[in-house]
Formats: structure tokens, C-alpha cells, sequence
């Protein structure tokens, strides 16, 4: 397994280029970053890896990482876990892809968030019903449609997030 690490900008001692401003990187090893990318084989996932582990980036691609900051290697696509991604819930822990576990902290804030995208859901959808009160065009449709988003939306704003992962949502209106 290739594991380089830690790669951060240089200046090589020959650089036959300057006036290009090419940004090149290197290892804690001491080898460059374009100079490797042969390495790696076409078959394989390359992922780019924080100092905790925590997936930054990845590509089929080697030449698509640009990890600054990061360390790269490269894993079987057969040894990458259901729904794995870049999207910081997954640790490489030195010998394979691995899920996050979260602080409860962590879960918490996660929560919140998911509660304001919600919450800012829920507000986008009542926004064109009450217009429509307001200006006395309201169907009957209408009328049971926001009352059932003002309802979901009162819930939700109450639903406590502090039990996270453990959180009851309410259900989302039908919009039929």
C-alpha cells in the first residue's frame, strides 16, 4: 500500500520553469507529488487524508488531488465501504476506510443543522400558501396545506436536538 504524507508546498532547488508560478508539492517523505502520481495504479481510489484521518478528497484519478496539507494512498474499490464519499464521514485509520464516529457534541451540532435546513424548508413552503391567504386566492387545498406546514413547522421547532443521534422528527406535510 502507498501511503505518502502530509504533502506541503516547495520550491524545487532546480526549478527549469519559474516564470509558470507552478505550485509544486512534497511529502514528509521528500518525494514530489507529480513524481509519484505514476504510482499509483488506474484500478485503485486515491484519497487525500487529514492529520486525524478524516477524508478530504478522493478521485479515481490521482492527478485530480491537489493535497495540499493532506496525505494520500490509494484503496480497492472492493475494500471501500456502502456509501462512502468525501463528504467528512469517513477516516482512514492507516489501513482502510473507516466510518467517523462522532462526539456527541458533534451529533448535536449535526442535528441543529439538520433542524435549521429543515426549518428553512418548511418556511419556503409556507411562504407561497400564506401569500395566498393573504391576498384572499387561498383554495381549500391551500387553506389545509399551510395549516399542515405551520403545524410541522411549530413541531419542529420544539423537537430537542440535545439527545442527537436520538432525535424524533416529525413528519414533512404531503404537498398533495
Amino acid at each position: 500500500m502507498i501511503i505518502y504524507t502530509n504533502f506541503k508546498l516547495y520550491t524545487p532547488e532546480e526549478n527549469e520553469t519559474p516564470e509558470l508560478n507552478i505550485g509544486y508539492l512534497i511529502s514528509d517523505e521528500g518525494v514530489d507529488w507529480y513524481e509519484c502520481q505514476s504510482e499509483f495504479s488506474d484500478a485503485t481510489m486515491k484519497i487525500g487524508f487529514d492529520a486525524t484521518g478524516l477524508i478530504r478528497t478522493c478521485s479515481m484519478d490521482v492527478s485530480m488531488l491537489w493535497p495540499v496539507g493532506l496525505s494520500v494512498t490509494e484503496v480497492s474499490i472492493a475494500d471501500l465501504p456502502d456509501g462512502f464519499s468525501a463528504a467528512g464521514q469517513w477516516l482512514f485509520d492507516g489501513k482502510a476506510v473507516i466510518a467517523k464516529e462522532y462526539t456527541q457534541e458533534e451529533l448535536v451540532t449535526l442535528a441543529n443543522s439538520e433542524k435549521q435546513k429543515l426549518m428553512a424548508a418548511a418556511s419556503t413552503a409556507i411562504a407561497p400558501l400564506q401569500d395566498a391567504v393573504d391576498i384572499g386566492e387561498a383554495t381549500d387545498a391551500e387553506l389545509a396545506l399551510l395549516q399542515a406546514w405551520k403545524k410541522y413547522r411549530v413541531l419542529l421547532n420544539r423537537v430537542d436536538t440535545s439527545n442527537a443521534p436520538d432525535v424524533e422528527w416529525p413528519p414533512v406535510p404531503d404537498n398533495n
